[in-house]
Protein backbone atom coordinates (compact mmCIF):
# COMPACT_ATOMS: atom_id res chain seq x y z
CA UNK A 1 0.00 0.00 0.00
CA UNK A 2 1.66 3.46 -0.85
CA UNK A 3 -0.12 6.37 0.47
CA UNK A 4 1.80 9.74 0.90
CA UNK A 5 1.86 12.29 3.85
CA UNK A 6 0.93 14.81 0.98
CA UNK A 7 -2.56 12.77 0.11
CA UNK A 8 -3.45 12.41 3.75
CA UNK A 9 -3.09 16.31 4.32
CA UNK A 10 -5.18 16.25 1.27
CA UNK A 11 -7.80 14.32 2.69
CA UNK A 12 -7.72 15.78 6.29
CA UNK A 13 -8.23 19.16 4.30
CA UNK A 14 -11.32 17.78 2.13
CA UNK A 15 -12.87 16.18 5.04
CA UNK A 16 -12.93 19.50 7.14
CA UNK A 17 -14.02 21.78 4.12
CA UNK A 18 -16.02 19.09 1.98
CA UNK A 19 -14.82 21.14 -0.88
CA UNK A 20 -12.26 19.94 -3.54
CA UNK A 21 -12.14 23.70 -4.56
CA UNK A 22 -11.62 25.11 -1.15
CA UNK A 23 -9.08 22.69 -0.07
CA UNK A 24 -7.33 23.40 -3.27
CA UNK A 25 -7.15 26.75 -2.46
CA UNK A 26 -6.12 26.54 0.87
CA UNK A 27 -3.46 23.86 -0.29
CA UNK A 28 -2.25 25.91 -2.92
CA UNK A 29 -3.14 23.68 -5.47
CA UNK A 30 -5.75 23.08 -8.60
CA UNK A 31 -8.66 21.51 -8.23
CA UNK A 32 -8.38 18.76 -10.72
CA UNK A 33 -4.72 18.09 -8.61
CA UNK A 34 -6.37 17.54 -4.91
CA UNK A 35 -9.10 15.44 -7.04
CA UNK A 36 -6.68 13.36 -8.59
CA UNK A 37 -4.87 12.54 -5.15
CA UNK A 38 -8.08 11.79 -3.41
CA UNK A 39 -8.73 9.17 -5.98
CA UNK A 40 -5.33 7.78 -6.25
CA UNK A 41 -5.49 7.28 -1.99
CA UNK A 42 -8.75 5.63 -2.75
CA UNK A 43 -7.59 3.29 -4.77
CA UNK A 44 -4.51 2.48 -2.79
CA UNK A 45 -6.35 2.04 0.17
CA UNK A 46 -9.13 0.21 -1.55
CA UNK A 47 -12.59 1.98 -0.96
CA UNK A 48 -14.11 5.41 -1.71
CA UNK A 49 -13.74 7.92 1.24
CA UNK A 50 -15.73 10.43 -0.42
CA UNK A 51 -19.85 10.30 -1.55
CA UNK A 52 -19.76 13.23 -4.92
CA UNK A 53 -22.99 14.53 -6.30
CA UNK A 54 -22.92 16.98 -8.35
CA UNK A 55 -24.14 19.48 -5.56
CA UNK A 56 -22.69 18.10 -2.39
CA UNK A 57 -19.65 16.38 -0.93
CA UNK A 58 -19.81 13.86 1.73
CA UNK A 59 -17.33 11.58 3.94
CA UNK A 60 -18.55 7.66 3.67
CA UNK A 61 -18.82 5.78 6.83
CA UNK A 62 -15.29 4.30 5.98
CA UNK A 63 -14.17 8.44 5.84
CA UNK A 64 -15.24 9.73 8.80
CA UNK A 65 -13.76 6.59 10.30
CA UNK A 66 -10.74 7.24 9.06
CA UNK A 67 -10.76 10.95 9.14
CA UNK A 68 -9.83 11.14 12.97
CA UNK A 69 -7.02 8.81 12.75
CA UNK A 70 -5.62 10.39 9.36
CA UNK A 71 -5.96 13.94 11.73
CA UNK A 72 -4.28 12.47 14.42
CA UNK A 73 -1.35 10.80 12.45
CA UNK A 74 -0.88 14.34 10.30
CA UNK A 75 -0.35 16.12 13.73
CA UNK A 76 1.70 13.63 15.22
CA UNK A 77 3.80 13.39 12.19
CA UNK A 78 4.11 17.09 12.51
CA UNK A 79 5.26 17.38 15.61
CA UNK A 80 7.82 14.75 15.43
CA UNK A 81 9.44 16.53 12.51
CA UNK A 82 8.96 19.98 14.70
CA UNK A 83 10.86 17.65 17.65
CA UNK A 84 13.90 16.69 15.56
CA UNK A 85 14.09 20.22 13.83
CA UNK A 86 13.97 21.43 18.01
CA UNK A 87 16.98 18.60 18.40
CA UNK A 88 18.54 19.98 15.30
CA UNK A 89 18.57 23.24 16.13
CA UNK A 90 19.12 22.42 20.04
CA UNK A 91 15.39 24.37 21.19
CA UNK A 92 15.33 21.36 23.81
CA UNK A 93 17.97 18.13 24.18
CA UNK A 94 20.23 16.67 26.40
CA UNK A 95 23.87 15.48 26.42
CA UNK A 96 24.92 13.07 28.76
CA UNK A 97 28.72 14.08 29.41
CA UNK A 98 31.55 13.09 31.87
CA UNK A 99 34.16 15.18 32.98
CA UNK A 100 37.37 14.37 35.35
CA UNK A 101 37.26 15.83 38.96
CA UNK A 102 39.77 17.91 38.27
CA UNK A 103 38.21 19.68 35.40
CA UNK A 104 34.73 19.56 36.20
CA UNK A 105 36.11 21.29 39.93
CA UNK A 106 38.62 24.21 37.92
CA UNK A 107 37.41 25.05 34.76
CA UNK A 108 33.99 23.24 33.74
CA UNK A 109 31.56 25.99 35.94
CA UNK A 110 32.42 28.73 33.57
CA UNK A 111 31.69 26.45 30.78
CA UNK A 112 28.82 25.40 31.96
CA UNK A 113 27.62 28.91 32.55
CA UNK A 114 28.03 30.01 28.85
CA UNK A 115 27.04 26.73 27.31
CA UNK A 116 23.65 27.44 28.95
CA UNK A 117 23.07 31.07 27.64
CA UNK A 118 24.03 29.73 23.94
CA UNK A 119 21.50 26.85 24.76
CA UNK A 120 19.20 27.48 27.68
CA UNK A 121 16.54 24.64 26.55
CA UNK A 122 19.67 21.71 26.37
CA UNK A 123 19.53 19.86 29.79
CA UNK A 124 22.81 18.46 30.52
CA UNK A 125 23.85 15.78 32.67
CA UNK A 126 27.43 15.64 33.76
CA UNK A 127 29.03 13.00 35.99
CA UNK A 128 32.08 13.93 37.52
CA UNK A 129 34.25 10.83 37.59
CA UNK A 130 37.67 9.46 37.65
CA UNK A 131 39.32 9.65 34.29
CA UNK A 132 39.10 6.14 33.53
CA UNK A 133 36.01 5.68 34.16
CA UNK A 134 34.84 8.89 32.38
CA UNK A 135 36.68 7.24 29.44
CA UNK A 136 34.98 4.06 29.54
CA UNK A 137 31.60 5.24 30.22
CA UNK A 138 31.75 6.95 26.41
CA UNK A 139 33.49 3.51 25.26
CA UNK A 140 30.12 1.86 26.70
CA UNK A 141 28.15 4.77 24.85
CA UNK A 142 26.48 5.65 28.89
CA UNK A 143 28.15 9.15 28.17
CA UNK A 144 28.20 11.20 24.71
CA UNK A 145 31.50 12.70 25.47
CA UNK A 146 33.79 12.93 28.42
CA UNK A 147 36.58 15.53 29.23
CA UNK A 148 39.73 13.78 30.13
CA UNK A 149 43.21 13.18 29.71
CA UNK A 150 44.03 10.71 26.95
CA UNK A 151 44.81 7.02 28.33
CA UNK A 152 46.96 4.64 27.50
CA UNK A 153 44.18 2.59 26.17
CA UNK A 154 41.66 4.22 23.11
CA UNK A 155 40.46 1.94 21.33
CA UNK A 156 37.04 1.92 19.75
CA UNK A 157 37.70 6.12 21.19
CA UNK A 158 38.53 9.57 19.12
CA UNK A 159 40.63 12.03 21.41
CA UNK A 160 40.54 15.81 20.26
CA UNK A 161 43.19 17.22 22.21
CA UNK A 162 42.14 21.41 23.63
CA UNK A 163 45.31 22.39 25.44
CA UNK A 164 48.10 20.63 27.15
CA UNK A 165 48.20 20.62 31.06
CA UNK A 166 51.51 21.10 33.09
CA UNK A 167 52.52 20.13 36.50
CA UNK A 168 52.83 22.14 39.77
CA UNK A 169 54.40 20.98 42.83
CA UNK A 170 51.96 22.45 45.69
CA UNK A 171 53.11 23.02 49.58
CA UNK A 172 52.38 24.78 52.90
CA UNK A 173 54.05 26.67 54.83
CA UNK A 174 55.37 24.12 57.00
CA UNK A 175 57.61 23.42 53.66
CA UNK A 176 58.37 26.45 52.47
CA UNK A 177 62.00 27.25 54.20
CA UNK A 178 62.90 23.32 52.59
CA UNK A 179 61.82 25.31 49.29
CA UNK A 180 62.80 28.41 49.56
CA UNK A 181 65.21 29.79 46.86
CA UNK A 182 64.58 26.53 44.65
CA UNK A 183 63.29 27.36 41.26
CA UNK A 184 62.17 23.68 40.72
CA UNK A 185 61.62 24.87 36.51
CA UNK A 186 65.22 24.07 36.77
CA UNK A 187 65.72 21.00 38.87
CA UNK A 188 62.80 19.46 40.63
CA UNK A 189 64.81 17.20 42.61
CA UNK A 190 64.92 19.00 45.83
CA UNK A 191 60.51 17.84 45.78
CA UNK A 192 62.36 14.13 46.51
CA UNK A 193 64.06 15.35 49.62
CA UNK A 194 60.91 15.69 51.30
CA UNK A 195 57.79 13.66 52.41
CA UNK A 196 55.03 13.30 49.66
CA UNK A 197 51.27 13.09 49.24
CA UNK A 198 50.34 11.38 46.35
CA UNK A 199 47.51 9.79 43.98
CA UNK A 200 46.98 5.82 44.68
CA UNK A 201 48.60 3.60 42.00
CA UNK A 202 45.48 3.16 40.73
CA UNK A 203 45.64 6.96 39.36
CA UNK A 204 46.83 7.48 36.13
CA UNK A 205 48.30 10.52 37.29
CA UNK A 206 50.11 8.66 39.80
CA UNK A 207 51.69 6.18 36.97
CA UNK A 208 52.57 8.89 35.17
CA UNK A 209 54.69 10.39 37.77
CA UNK A 210 55.96 7.10 38.64
CA UNK A 211 57.18 6.49 35.06
CA UNK A 212 58.67 10.03 35.11
CA UNK A 213 60.51 9.94 38.45
CA UNK A 214 61.84 6.24 37.42
CA UNK A 215 63.17 8.07 33.72
CA UNK A 216 64.99 10.75 36.21
CA UNK A 217 66.64 8.07 38.61
CA UNK A 218 64.53 9.73 41.38
CA UNK A 219 62.65 7.88 44.47
CA UNK A 220 59.26 9.19 46.07
CA UNK A 221 59.13 9.60 49.95
CA UNK A 222 55.80 8.81 49.93
CA UNK A 223 53.85 8.55 53.11
CA UNK A 224 49.78 9.11 52.48
CA UNK A 225 47.85 7.96 48.93
CA UNK A 226 44.60 9.22 48.17
CA UNK A 227 41.93 9.03 45.01
CA UNK A 228 41.28 12.26 44.60
CA UNK A 229 43.17 15.39 44.00
CA UNK A 230 41.31 17.38 46.56
CA UNK A 231 41.89 15.27 49.17
CA UNK A 232 45.92 15.65 48.60
CA UNK A 233 45.46 19.18 48.53
CA UNK A 234 44.20 18.79 51.94
CA UNK A 235 46.62 16.76 53.30
CA UNK A 236 49.13 18.75 51.58
CA UNK A 237 47.75 21.97 53.27
CA UNK A 238 47.99 19.94 57.33
CA UNK A 239 52.04 20.00 56.51
CA UNK A 240 51.99 15.95 55.93
CA UNK A 241 53.99 16.31 52.65
CA UNK A 242 54.57 18.16 49.41
CA UNK A 243 52.49 17.14 46.66
CA UNK A 244 52.55 17.22 42.44
CA UNK A 245 48.92 17.73 40.77
CA UNK A 246 47.94 18.93 37.24
CA UNK A 247 48.48 22.51 36.83
CA UNK A 248 44.54 23.09 36.28
CA UNK A 249 44.22 22.49 39.53
CA UNK A 250 46.13 25.73 40.36
CA UNK A 251 42.75 27.44 41.65
CA UNK A 252 41.79 24.64 43.45
CA UNK A 253 44.77 24.71 45.50
CA UNK A 254 45.42 28.14 45.43
CA UNK A 255 42.13 28.19 48.05
CA UNK A 256 43.34 26.06 49.96
CA UNK A 257 46.14 28.59 50.77
CA UNK A 258 48.58 26.34 49.54
CA UNK A 259 52.05 27.33 47.63
CA UNK A 260 52.83 26.58 43.83
CA UNK A 261 55.59 26.29 41.88
CA UNK A 262 55.46 25.16 38.01
CA UNK A 263 57.47 22.32 37.18
CA UNK A 264 59.55 22.06 33.69
CA UNK A 265 56.91 21.60 31.71
CA UNK A 266 59.67 19.64 29.51
CA UNK A 267 59.28 17.01 32.26
CA UNK A 268 55.45 16.16 33.19
CA UNK A 269 52.75 17.48 30.18
CA UNK A 270 49.71 15.79 28.91
CA UNK A 271 47.05 16.81 26.76
CA UNK A 272 43.61 17.52 27.77
CA UNK A 273 40.63 16.86 25.42
CA UNK A 274 37.49 15.56 24.65
CA UNK A 275 36.87 11.87 23.91
CA UNK A 276 34.12 10.31 21.93
CA UNK A 277 33.34 7.26 20.47
CA UNK A 278 34.49 6.73 17.18
CA UNK A 279 31.36 4.60 15.81
CA UNK A 280 28.54 7.17 17.06
CA UNK A 281 28.25 10.41 15.31
CA UNK A 282 27.80 13.77 18.03
CA UNK A 283 24.18 15.15 18.69
CA UNK A 284 23.52 18.56 17.74
CA UNK A 285 24.13 19.13 21.41
CA UNK A 286 27.23 17.23 21.55
CA UNK A 287 28.14 19.20 18.31
CA UNK A 288 27.56 22.73 20.33
CA UNK A 289 29.94 21.20 23.60
CA UNK A 290 32.66 20.60 21.64
CA UNK A 291 32.97 23.62 19.65
CA UNK A 292 32.57 25.65 22.89
CA UNK A 293 35.07 23.59 24.56
CA UNK A 294 38.23 24.44 21.26
CA UNK A 295 36.57 28.09 20.94
CA UNK A 296 37.46 28.36 24.96
CA UNK A 297 40.01 26.49 25.64
CA UNK A 298 42.47 25.74 22.66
Amino acid sequence: MNVTVKQIKLFVEVARSLSFARAAETMHLSQPAVSLAIQNLEQAIGGKLFARSTRSLELTPEGQAFYPTAARLLNDWNEALEDVNNLFTMQRGKLNMAVMPSFSTNVLPDLVRQYHEQYPQVNLSIQNIVMDDAIESVRKSRNELAISFASENMNGLNFTPLYDVTFIAVYSDHFLSALEGVNLTQDWSPLFDLPMVAMDKDSTVRRWLDETTLQHELQSQIVAEVNQLDSLGQLVSMGLGVGIVPSLCADQMQQMGLHMQKINADILRRPVGVVTHNQSPLSSAGQGMVELLKKSLS
